[in-house]
């Protein structure tokens, strides 16, 4: 998984975040069967906490685990919810290919 999808709420979210990782896996986003695992990060909260101001929020979202996960279908559909533990579920409902580039909602 590469590139960064746009939250008209909270900006830019990188799939391919630089760890160390807050929990397992410790990997960025990676494409798992139909699934997606791994950590995605928001860079406006990230770029924060570089700067000492983000008020101890790290913006990770963790793409899968204990009951809920994003998939992406053969038609590239990208759907299911991600979790951060300072902003909650997040869903993601986008599509992949040409077009511009996916989006998730926060």
């Amino acid at each position: 998984v590469t590139g960064n999808a746009w939250s008209s709420n909270v900006g830019w979210v990188d799939f391919e975040p630089s760890g160390p990782y807050p929990a397992n896996p410790q990997t960025p986003a990676q494409r798992q069967g139909n699934g997606l695992i791994g950590w995605a990060r928001i860079l406006s909260i990230a770029d924060a906490e570089t700067l000492g101001n983000s008020g101890d929020w790290s913006g990770w979202v963790k793409l899968a685990g204990n009951g809920y996960g994003v998939t992406v279908d053969a038609a590239g559909a990208v759907t299911g919810y991600g979790w951060s533990d300072e902003l909650g579920w997040i869903n993601f409902n986008a599509t992949t290919g040409a077009g511009p580039l996916p989006a998730c909602s926060m």
